[in-house]
């Protein structure tokens, strides 16, 4: 093994002390790796907004002991989020400090003078046949409109809408520095439909078995009469002693629906006996 003299001074006095070549590097390069500098993740979202809108910004740090955002936000945990509402646009540098030095990551929010849409839908879950109210605001907008042939509105209203099946219903509002959308969708529940309801064979033997299979859209379970409750789809195995009717029930808030398969026993007809005279 190769060695290093070393001569170190103390108070005016040369002390020699002897290093292993090979370990003294090991250790530096731990010494090194337990000072690494922090890493830093920092991201904003979304990073495109408009003006009177917020971004969240989202930082995790590693080998990191404290944390500080510029822009006035200030001292903050190794890794979090903090919610900025910008008006112009603004890069966000975050500093990280640690036991090995320092490290920074910068994250831009880029602000536009689009429009800003307010867009919510009430209720938000109907029954097939009922209605749900659109309402809106919008403000630095040209223009505003709703499709689902909706067309054209003011900046800022309510409509009542019918559908009858679940819709999203999509805004776009046209401003001098860009267009601004926004969605809301309306859940539509829509009365149960029996895609099927068979029984194979529909005609058994006495002691044998029939198969019940169904398929139901517009729920996650039906009742079947004298079975019991069961999922939406699925077979069963029945072997009943005498002919038998099957009802499904599936219903919902929209309503309800049924149907019914017949499962028939034949028993052997019994020969018929003569009396014999004598």
């Amino acid at each position: 093994m190769s060695c290093e003299r070393s001569r170190i001074a103390l108070f005016g006095v040369f002390v020699f002390t002897f290093l292993a070549g090979p370990s003294f590097a090991a250790v530096l390069t731990n010494v090194r790796a337990a000072q690494a500098p922090p890493t830093i993740s920092f991201s904003a979202t979304p990073d495109d907004i408009a003006t009177g809108q917020n971004s969240t910004l989202v930082w995790d740090t590693t080998d990191a002991t404290s944390v500080t955002i510029d822009n006035g936000i200030g001292s903050q945990p190794v890794s979090g989020s903090v919610v900025v509402e910008p008006t112009l646009t603004t890069t966000y540098t975050l500093t990280a400090t640690g036991p090995g030095g320092t490290a920074s990551s910068q994250a831009t929010v880029t602000v536009t003078n689009r429009p800003i849409i307010s867009f919510i839908i009430h209720p938000t879950d109907i029954v097939s046949g009922s209605s749900a109210t659109l309402i809106w605001s919008v403000s630095n907008s040209r223009s505003v409109s709703i499709d689902n042939g909706i067309g054209p509105v003011p900046a800022s209203g309510s409509i009542n809408v019918f559908p009858t099946t679940t819709t999203t219903y999509t805004m776009t509002a046209a401003g001098a520095a860009g267009d601004s959308f926004a969605d809301v969708t309306v859940n539509v529940v829509e009365v149960p439909q029996i895609l099927s309801f068979t029984a194979t064979p529909s005609t058994i033997p006495g002691g044998g078995s029939a198969t019940i299979e169904w398929s139901v859209s517009g729920v996650d379970f039906v009742k079947i009469d004298p079975i019991g409750d069961e999922f939406a789809n699925g077979s069963i195995d029945v072997s009943p002693t005498r002919t038998t009717v099957y009802r499904l029930t599936a219903s919902n808030a929209a309503g309800t629906a049924q149907a019914t398969v017949t499962v028939t026993v034949v028993y052997p007809t019994q020969p018929k006996h003569r009396a014999v005279r004598h």
